[in-house]
């Protein structure tokens, strides 16, 4: 004969007290806890009633600035509306074990399901670690592009100590305790406290989605078939170009590539707006990528498709998502169509002398001349980066001691050294009409000042576009500097101070 389920059984039964309603009633009450789930009564009236679902007997929520607080379920009385409520203990307990009993089905089918789910997931990861042995492989290989580290916490809870402390295996227990048993939902349960460091690894470089998958693949996680194709396809992209890619030359090389344009983008800087672009080499080029940013005209003529063939330094040589980038500066950019083609030569060109025989003296030949410049060179067409290498180039050939040469070098030391705001007047800064530059204010300050002390007035003749003169007695040199901008030209003779800019000049002569 099979044995009749009791409540223990299948529930744990605690007996408590519990405020009921706005009043804070206290009434006697029991918790009957079932697989996943806890119900409460209280004994109000001499019936056993189930508390409110939403606010748990109490009668009010937090949101005391809406109509005072009422949980709107129960308004105000704290039991569950239209609940059964048991005139004895006896029916509250029989209810309560079949509820129990459908409680403990439950559990089983659910422990049923995900044991089910637990089978299928390790068929699922053994064939994945066959079938994809090659890319997790590959995964593990990669260096990540940053790693962060950082703490994260959990709390387990149990019925007893030992559960409560075996919750999280793994990580590190930082403390435990027992709730006090004051009749809250979890009197006389354990806590533990856990921690562990949590290692996020990036790989930016590779694109947003890839670099997701790889640090997924990294932590053991299995990929869904339709990911784990197209990261698949993502490896052999990046094996196939290792074999073949390559830089365009080491740093501070002058190169020349040709290439399509693969990205083109306008980015805004410190320094005002520049064209980024990536070009990937064609040809006999292929396998070179050049990433290069620039405020040349050639660069703002270029679009994204466009063959071009680029002229540039080597400025850095990277590497981002598996595949080798030359960064270079200083480049202009010829679509590829204008890209003058060498002739053939004509049948009745003069051909070659043929080389002398082996021991035989060669007769000595001319010096080569160096082609003298195109003219018409367009320097409007280059940008900083460009002319820079110009001034530099010219600035080498010239000859050992030369007064410019070494003053250009000593102006390059100090640019590159302290930056833009080293610049002298009138090129420092961005100034308007209403913002003196440093570099400006000081110099014109300083000029102002050899004329006549700080703070004295001076005579401002103004001479306008067409002619017009007007006289003022009552500018001070504070007042002149700050009325200067840049591009002016400035012109100082004894007495005297001149300032140009815009077609009109401004003369400061001391007071009389």
């Amino acid at each position: 004969m099979a044995t009749k389920i009791t409540l223990q059984d299948v529930a744990e039964v605690v007996e408590t007290t519990f405020k009921i309603g706005k009043e804070a009633v206290e009434c006697p009450g029991v918790i009957f806890e079932g697989w996943g789930k806890s119900r409460y009564f209280a004994q109000v009236g001499g019936m056993w009633q189930e508390l409110c679902t939403r606010c748990g007997g109490e009668g009010h929520m937090p949101h005391e600035r809406v109509h005072g607080g009422v949980c709107f379920r129960c308004n105000w009385v704290g039991l569950e509306p239209d609940a059964t409520a048991y005139d004895t203990r006896a029916a509250l307990d029989e209810a309560m074990r079949k509820w129990g009993i459908g409680r403990r089905r439950a559990q089983r089918a659910h422990e049923a399901k995900m044991a089910k789910k637990a089978e299928e997931a390790a068929a699922l990861a053994k064939a994945w670690e066959t079938d994809y042995a090659e890319l997790i492989s590959w995964c593990q290989s990669l260096t990540p592009d940053s790693v962060e580290e950082y703490d994260e916490t959990f709390e387990g809870l149990a019925k007893t100590r030992e559960e409560a402390e075996a919750a999280m295996p793994g990580w590190t227990l930082v403390r435990s305790g027992q709730h006090p048993a004051d009749g809250g939902r979890y009197a006389g349960w354990w806590w533990a406290d856990f921690t562990t460091v949590v290692r996020e690894e990036r790989f930016h470089s590779y694109g947003r989605k890839p670099g997701r998958m790889i640090a997924e693949v990294r932590k053991g996680q299995v990929l869904e078939p339709d990911e784990a194709r197209f990261l698949t396809a993502v490896m052999r992209r990046v094996k196939d170009a290792e074999s073949t890619d390559r830089y365009a030359g080491a740093k501070g090389d002058k190169v020349t590539v040709s290439g399509v344009v693969r990205y083109r983008d306008v980015q805004e800087g410190d320094y005002g707006r520049s064209v980024f672009l990536i070009i990937e080499g064609t040809g006999a080029d292929a396998g070179i990528t050049l990433k290069a940013r620039s405020t040349a005209k050639s660069a703002w003529e270029t679009d994204k498709g466009d063959h071009v063939t680029v002229t540039a330094t080597v400025k850095d040589l990277e590497e981002r998502g598996g595949r080798k980038q030359t960064k270079i500066t200083r480049a202009k950019f010829t679509p590829l169509a204008d890209v003058p083609q060498e002739p053939a030569p004509a049948a009745d060109a003069p051909q070659e002398a043929p080389a002398p025989a082996h021991g035989a003296e060669e007769e000595p030949s001319a010096p080569e001349e160096t082609p003298a410049p195109e003219e018409g060179d367009p320097l409007d067409d280059m940008g900083t980066d460009d002319l820079l290498g110009v001034l530099r180039a010219e600035a080498a050939s010239l000859p050992a001691g030369s007064l410019f040469a070494r003053a250009w070098a000593a102006m390059d030391t100090i640019l590159t050294n302290g930056g833009p705001e080293c610049l002298p007047a009138p090129w420092a800064g961005d100034a308007t009409a209403d913002e003196i530059p440093p570099a400006v204010e000081h110099a014109v300050r300083m000029l102002a000042e050899s004329l006549v002390p700080r703070g004295d007035e001076l005579d401002a003749v103004r001479t306008d576009r067409d002619g017009s003169t007007r006289i003022s007695r009552a500018l001070a040199v504070e007042g002149v500097v700050m009325r200067l901008w840049k591009g002016a030209d400035y012109t100082a003779s004894a007495g005297r101070l001149e300032i140009t800019t815009g077609g009109m000049t401004l003369t400061l002569l001391p007071a009389r």
